[in-house]
């Protein structure tokens, strides 16, 4: 588990790895893996993590170092993320998204990956259909708005720029976005689905049939 930190802290480090992550579309999908290169918000010098891309357009070399800004995306300000607070719920759908990868076969990477970094219109390439948006869009409405998100976060490169006091997003600059980290979702609530008209009518014919029987049984009981 990694610590809670608060907006625009950060946490320097290098790209070592995409030896976890499959090809499509002609590139890398998937877990990236960097290195700490100094102790920071997240973790210590030297320490190896997992990231995912959410930034199609902007990209960074192996072994080249570079320092992120880290926001929670259960923080109250995301003056330094690339998109800004205007994408937050994105954020997250993206993020839900990341852990899919696990869960699922590589011949899927593809399109989660592509959905994700079509959240931010960033250019990347078209998934080939919508499904994973749904399943993202469904589970951030039922479950994910309510999650702990405390321990989930945006790394931005600090060489990002809004333009000034405008704040324009998405900012320009700097090396592509990532996400890491964890969710803590909420314990599954019962079931309050309200039966179909059919189900009512189902349920209504059984009980009929019920009460006929028993009153058969009773009429028997009556005459013998």
């Amino acid at each position: 588990m990694v610590p809670a930190v608060a907006s625009a802290q950060t946490q320097k480090l290098q790209l070592t790895s995409i030896s976890g992550a499959a090809s499509a579309f002609g590139t890398a999908v998937g877990p990236y893996q960097v290195t700490a290169t100094a102790n920071g918000a997240l973790y210590t010098a030297g320490t190896s993590f997992t990231v995912f891309c959410v930034d199609y357009v902007n990209h960074i070399g192996f072994n080249s170092p570079y320092t992120a800004n880290v926001t929670s995306l259960g923080a109250s300000s995301f003056g330094n993320t690339r998109f800004g607070a205007a994408e937050l719920t994105d954020y997250r759908k993206a993020f839900y998204l990341t852990t899919r990868f696990a869960a699922n076969p590589t011949s899927q990477w593809g399109d989660i990956h592509a959905t994700i970094w079509a959240l931010f219109a960033s250019g990347g390439p078209t998934p080939s259909s919508n499904a994973w948006l749904t399943v993202a869009t469904n589970w951030y409405t039922t479950t994910g708005a309510t999650a702990d998100w405390s321990q989930a976060f945006v790394l931005s490169d600090v060489n990002i720029s809004h333009g000034g006091n405008g704040q324009t997003y998405p900012g320009t600059g700097g090396v592509q976005e990532f996400v890491t980290g964890q969710i803590t979702i909420p314990p599954t609530t019962m079931s309050t689905t309200v039966p179909e008209p059919t189900t009512y009518a189902l349920l209504g014919t059984g009980m009929l049939a019920i009460m006929f029987a028993a009153r058969r049984r009773k009429q028997g009981s009556n005459n013998a």
